[in-house]
């Protein structure tokens, strides 16, 4: 699996993005803000993949969109953390319980990290709880499941609602664009961390 999980880290404050997959790459993913406070979570929306971070961070606000709750399968969850745990040999002592938001948005909401402000909107179409994040000092898009040089985008939730999605995207302006599961990719090369046991990178970005 090649997954991204990532921070956004600005004057003393860190937020991380889907924070994932294994509780080691969780602790490396937070080694690597460098002493900055944990302040958020953003879940970009409900597939297994995407929030399993949480239960390892307590102290964090999870921020997600308003349809999260909605689109969460727990049973689901666990069915395929079971098998991942499985495969790697791991075990709990515990039941997985998926987390749940702290704060939620409809359309548009504006999340600030340290001197960043990131725009954090509804991007439905895979998932109706999908959203993108927006660092405009950067162009920094983190697509999370909208877009993928790896695989082709899943439509579950509804196609027409995906297209004003892209539509939506395409009218930005980005020098940074990270994929749910992929290659970031820029004008520079960024530093990253990356596990060979599931692909997981963890791009930072910050002022």
């Amino acid at each position: 699996m090649n997954y991204n999980a990532g921070a956004f880290v600005s004057a003393g404050e860190a937020c991380l993005v889907d924070p994932g997959i294994a509780p080691d790459e969780i602790a490396a993913l937070v080694r690597e803000l460098d002493g900055a406070e944990l302040r958020s979570i953003v879940l970009t929306h409900a597939d297994w993949d995407h929030v399993l971070g949480p239960e390892h961070l307590p102290q964090a606000t999870i921020v997600a969109h308003a349809e999260y709750a909605r689109d969460l399968d727990p049973d689901g969850i666990r069915v395929a953390l079971g098998q991942l745990e499985q495969k790697a040999g791991a075990t709990r002592d515990h039941r997985f319980e998926p987390p749940f938001p702290d704060r939620t948005f409809e359309d548009e909401m504006a999340l600030p990290v340290g001197d960043l402000e990131l725009l954090l909107t509804h991007a439905p179409g895979h998932a109706a709880s999908m959203l993108t994040i927006y660092e405009p000092e950067s162009a920094t898009l983190w697509a999370a499941d909208v877009l993928s040089d790896v695989e082709i985008p899943s439509v579950v939730d509804d196609l027409e609602a995906y297209e004003q999605t892209l539509a939506r995207v395409a009218e930005l302006e980005i020098r940074t664009l990270v994929p749910g599961h992929g290659t970031p990719t820029d004008g520079q090369r960024r530093s990253c961390d990356a596990s060979p046991r599931t692909g997981l990178t963890s791009p930072s970005f910050g002022s």
